[in-house]
């Protein structure tokens, strides 16, 4: 009974010893994924976190006629209502801009690019469509669109939109948009992915490990068994 006991301990302990440094590499992995998902990029693009709480946000208003402007005096009725979407979108209290003028104080702008990436927000000239103000949307990726239309928040495209007022390209939020951190479901999507790839990265390192850890012990023994066989036709 007590030997048997010690063998499961010892299996017990084999096991532990294979699995820390597979914990390791993982709690590694994560804490690199999660730390470039929450910062800001060079660019001056916002976090993962702050991009997909946006565009939760927005896809939660689309067919409504109306959104709540974020502030102290509660909801009030939108001045510019398509910049007022994107930052409340973000965040920040109804912006003080209507679209043109956003568009000028946009961090890294990028003036005729049709590859807006998810999360940026995309402009438009002005027109008679938007009361030659310019038009600004919340990009979800693959030119797909979230916007204030005339009577409903909408999806839409830059190719459709482009139809109405011509395209001007994308540009990052302001930094003074500080992103939403209150939409559980956005968070913890953008946590599941992370740890999916640290999950991905785990497997494959240490499969490259057993790889390389069974390749030396082949390089060993072989060389082990000729320094015999030397020895043997030595003697």
């Amino acid at each position: 009974m007590k030997r048997t006991f010690r063998c499961l301990l010892i299996k017990r302990q084999n096991i532990m010893r294979k699995l820390i440094p597979v914990i390791c590499i993982f709690i590694i992995f994560l804490l690199v994924f999660i730390s470039v998902a929450y910062a800001r990029q060079s660019d001056h693009k916002p976090s993962d976190i702050a991009i997909n709480n946006a565009i939760y946000k927005a896809q939660s208003l689309v067919g409504q006629p109306s959104f709540p402007i974020i502030g102290t005096n509660g909801s009030c009725w939108s001045t510019y209502r398509c910049t007022d979407f994107v930052a409340n979108a973000y965040g920040y209290p109804a912006s003080p801009y209507h679209a043109e003028l956003l568009c000028a104080i946009s961090v890294n702008q990028h003036s005729g690019d049709w590859n807006a990436p998810r999360g940026s927000l995309v402009f438009f000239s002005p027109s008679t469509f938007n009361d030659e103000r310019g038009h600004v949307a919340l990009c979800t990726g693959n030119g797909n669109l979230i916007e204030a239309g005339n009577e409903l928040i909408i999806r839409s495209t830059i190719s459709d939109e482009n139809h109405s007022a011509t395209y001007l390209g994308w540009a990052w939020p302001p930094s003074a948009w500080p992103g939403r951190s209150d939409v559980f479901i956005a968070i913890a999507f953008t946590w599941a992915i992370q740890t999916g790839k640290a999950i991905i990265l785990t497997i494959v390192s240490w499969l490259i490990f057993l790889i390389i850890k069974s390749k030396i012990a082949k390089i060993k023994q072989y060389h082990g068994g000729r320094g015999i066989m030397e020895k043997v036709n030595g003697a």
